[in-house]
């Protein structure tokens, strides 16, 4: 909806703050029915909660120290290269092990969903760190908002099976269908740069709708408008441990109209954010957030629950 807003009416506000946008809508509801779609095809494939839990805390053992500290949160989860070919079962299966057709998934959903006619990536797939959700996926359902998008909405037809979704051909129609609706992928930024709006992004890495996804429209972004309007005119935020808009592990309070506030007002951007995690009302722990594509890296010494303790430096 914020992406909507300044793409059809830049006019409107000076200042936007836009969180894990779900985003093309169409795109982004194919991609969370498609999980279910192979291991439909292929049964063996789907994971147990309890493999799904493996392979996550094997991800973090590999992955978590890469910015300097074990603190249970991956701060450039793109740095991770897990390979779940290591934990392929040497003898029966169990839960300490995965299947040669679960390495299979699990590969496939680190690719991401492929178009089968231009063999092209149809979404931003999921990062390391979030195999937690990998043991939702069945043959025998997929996720509802998805499949109602398509039942409802593009289709229009309640007796629609999400089994015979096709990538390709339905995705486009999809598209064209709710473009004056809900679309939101136009990355022609200009008229709300040119009157001075500026755009406050943030995604958890966590979240299941990728952030990847929000890299991929700030490039986007980029390309369209140059990269120096951009970068005086837009933030995004990743933020470590942070599911969909909010919970998960990691910091996930900050004053975002406070930044968007003092940048609007001041005409400096913010670099660095400074998020909060609460337990019961109260501060347990800070953390900075830094612009993409800078990460977050331990000092070496002090509290890891202490923001001060860490830089936000380039990849």
């Amino acid at each position: 909806m914020g992406l909507t807003e300044i793409q059809r009416f830049p006019e409107d506000y000076d200042g936007a703050i836009i969180g894990a946008p779900a985003n093309p809508i169409v795109d982004l509801n194919a991609y969370q029915i498609w999980p279910s779609l192979l291991v439909a095809e292929k049964p063996a494939r789907q994971l147990s909660r309890a493999k799904a839990a493996m392979l996550h805390e094997a991800v973090m053992n590999a992955c978590d120290a890469l910015d300097g500290a074990k603190d249970g949160e991956l701060e450039d989860p793109t740095a991770c290269h897990f390979d779940p070919k290591t934990l392929l079962c040497k003898g029966e299966d169990s839960d300490t092990c995965l299947t040669a057709p679960q390495v299979e998934f699990v590969q496939m959903l680190y690719v991401g969903p492929i178009n089968p006619r231009t063999r092209e990536r149809q979404f931003a797939a999921p990062v390391p760190g979030i195999e937690g959700n990998f043991g939702n996926y069945s043959a025998n359902d997929a996720m509802g908002v998805a499949v109602a998008l398509f039942k409802y909405m593009i289709f229009q037809d309640p007796h629609w099976d999400w089994k015979t979704l096709d990538l390709d051909k339905d995705v486009s129609y999809g598209r064209a269908v709710l473009r004056s609706i809900n679309l939101a992928d136009n990355p022609n930024l200009k008229p709300f740069f040119d009157r001075g709006g500026k755009l406050l992004m943030y995604h958890g890495w966590m979240d299941g709708a990728s952030p990847m996804q929000s890299v991929s429209y700030m490039n986007a972004v980029k390309k369209s408008v140059g990269a120096e309007q951009t970068e005086n005119s837009m933030r995004l935020f990743t933020v470590p441990g942070m599911g969909h808009c909010m919970g998960g592990t990691g910091c996930d309070t900050f004053d975002k109209v406070a930044e968007l506030d003092h940048w609007v007002e001041s005409g400096k951007a913010p670099e660095r954010i400074v998020a909060a995690k609460l337990e019961g009302g109260k501060v347990i722990r800070t953390h900075p957030l830094c612009a993409y594509p800078e990460v977050a890296r331990y000092k070496g010494t002090g509290d890891l629950n202490d923001a001060d303790n860490f830089a936000c430096v380039k990849k």
